[in-house]
């Protein structure tokens, strides 16, 4: 049975509270002696800088390195010194990310320093170039002990090399998405192609739909415009009308056959939220339920609807 957000999230704290309460004691002490360390090196080396440079350069340009040097050494410091921070992260994904897919998928492996292999990211076809590929936080698992999904955070950027007029080369990144990637496999298969996204620039293969709310926000492509209808009743339409307005989360939809994809547009997603006075952070937990949600009940309905059309 699958637990609402509240039910879930008590759940959770009720079993999780000792070990965090615990782990995050140990982060907070080792946070105070990261900050201690830190500020006796900086002391040191701002003291020897003074004394060398306070003759030789401007009084007021020595603090300009000075203040570099002091911030390069506090995050070399929290970067090494750490543990208790690096620890705590792998016990929430393992513990608390876990359980939030668990309550949605069966037969669960997940496997936060795996990636989504970059070919089934490329199977869904989206439009735009990419040259970077970088993915974590990979789960596959099923729906209904029956159809298999498989999701990660997928990050793609276009990188860009360019020489100015002085000879000069400078590389510039533009991000193209990141966010959450899944895959569904179906046992029907929709005999057709079919493309939900935000915006189409042009398409031949656009079809318009009889809810002018739902084209306020969403663009459909297909090869058959039958089959999509059948797909795309008004409830499925309001379903992702809803979704969008509520989380003000861009997504998208493609389905080849029998494989449906999702992208949500979350940018960085399942890393480590607070745990104060035995709490969680509430409102991120709840945005990584309902995108965990709506991917699980957004795909049962589309594949119920695809097995009872008359495709």
């Amino acid at each position: 049975m699958k637990l609402e957000f509240e039910e879930l999230y008590s759940q959770i704290e009720q079993n999780q509270k000792e070990t965090f309460t615990e782990i995050s004691k140990k982060m907070k002490e080792e946070s105070n002696r990261n900050i201690m360390i830190s500020l006796i090196i900086c002391i040191i080396i701002d003291l020897i800088m003074i004394f060398k440079f306070w003759n030789t350069m401007n009084k007021f340009m020595i603090f300009f390195p000075i203040i570099i040097i002091d911030i390069v050494i506090f995050a070399l410091i929290f970067a090494v010194f750490s543990k208790n921070q690096r620890e705590y992260n792998r016990l929430f994904k393992e513990n608390v990310i876990s359980a939030l897919i668990n309550n949605f998928y069966d037969d669960l492996y997940f496997s936060p320093k795996s990636n989504m292999p970059r070919s089934i990211y490329d199977e869904a076809r989206y439009d735009e170039y990419y040259n970077r590929y970088n993915s974590e936080d990979y789960f596959r698992g099923k729906i209904e002990n029956r159809y298999d999904i498989q999701m990660a955070e997928v990050k793609t950027e276009k990188e860009e090399t360019h020489r100015d007029s002085d000879g000069k080369t400078r590389t510039e990144r533009y991000l193209k998405f990141h966010g959450l990637f899944a895959k569904i496999k179906m046992e029907k298969s929709l005999q057709t192609s079919l493309q939900i996204r935000g915006n189409f620039k042009t398409s031949e293969s656009r079809v318009k739909m009889d809810s002018q709310e739902f084209e306020k926000y969403f663009d459909v492509a297909s090869d058959n415009k039958i089959i999509t209808m059948q797909i795309l009743t008004h409830d499925v339409m309001e379903m992702l009308i809803s979704f969008l307005q509520d989380t003000n989360l861009k997504f998208d939809i493609s389905i080849y056959g029998t494989d449906m994809y999702f992208r949500f547009f979350t940018g960085e997603m399942f890393e480590a939220v607070s745990f104060k006075d035995g709490n969680f952070d509430k409102e991120k937990l709840k945005k990584y339920y309902d995108v965990i949600e709506f991917t699980y009940v957004l795909s049962r309905k589309i594949i119920e609807l695809i097995e009872q059309a008359k495709i």
